[in-house]
């Protein structure tokens, strides 16, 4: 067991009372008062029972607080003017189910599992963004430095002058070398205390190993 705490599913409404998901996020408050919003991509998790090769989301950290009330800070109701379409309005994000999590290492991985409070009404927006009462999943951390240098590869090489500035990780030294030169390395909590952390959520159901090269 690496960490415990709470867990929150929130989506941010589309503007003007529209129907469907404008952004999905995952809230996470461990047992030690460390506070993480995470965007998950495509406004939806991997399917549990789907093929672990398909089913899979990218997800990264939004934001770190030191407060719960934090997260929301800036996703209030707000009052916004466009060029093309005058005013906007967009309503704030809403929290559709709460529950516990826990952080476990398994052998070469690790897994992020989650049990919903059964004593609410399960809301239907669940369903579209695939979130079960309880679950498991395989999570990944994507290398930063990986990225970074593929990206500065192909500018160098679309300009043809001199090596590429190597840009730093965003995490420090001692968190970097976890991954020892490989594209993806597995979840540890401290990696979700940085801003920009990566990640990617496998279908738990078996595991499949992420290219490493």
């Amino acid at each position: 067991m690496l960490e415990r705490g709470r867990l929150s599913f929130a989506f941010r409404p589309r503007v003007e009372n529209q129907d469907g998901i404008q952004r999905m996020f995952m809230l996470m408050s461990s047992s030690d008062a460390r506070h993480r919003r995470i965007v998950i991509g495509r406004n939806r998790l991997p399917r549990v029972d789907g093929d672990p090769r398909r089913e899979r989301a990218w997800a990264y950290v939004d934001r770190v607080a030191e407060t719960p009330h934090d997260l929301f800070a800036d996703l209030q109701a707000r009052t916004y003017l466009t060029k093309t379409r005058g005013v906007r309005h967009q309503r704030p994000v809403r929290v559709v189910a709460e529950g516990g999590y826990t952080i476990a290492s398994h052998g070469a991985h690790a897994h992020l599992s989650w049990e919903l409070d059964r004593d609410v009404a399960r809301d239907p927006t669940l369903d579209d963004m695939n979130v079960v009462d309880s679950a498991s999943v395989v999570v990944a951390v994507f290398n930063p430095l990986a990225k970074r240098a593929r990206r500065a590869l192909e500018r160098h090489r679309a300009r043809e002058d001199d090596a590429p500035f190597a840009e730093p990780s965003i995490y420090p030294d001692r968190l970097q070398r976890a991954f020892e030169g490989k594209r993806f390395a597995p979840l540890t909590p401290e990696l979700l205390d940085y801003e920009g952390c990566e990640l990617v959520l496998l279908a738990a159901q078996r595991f499949v190993a992420l290219d490493a090269s």
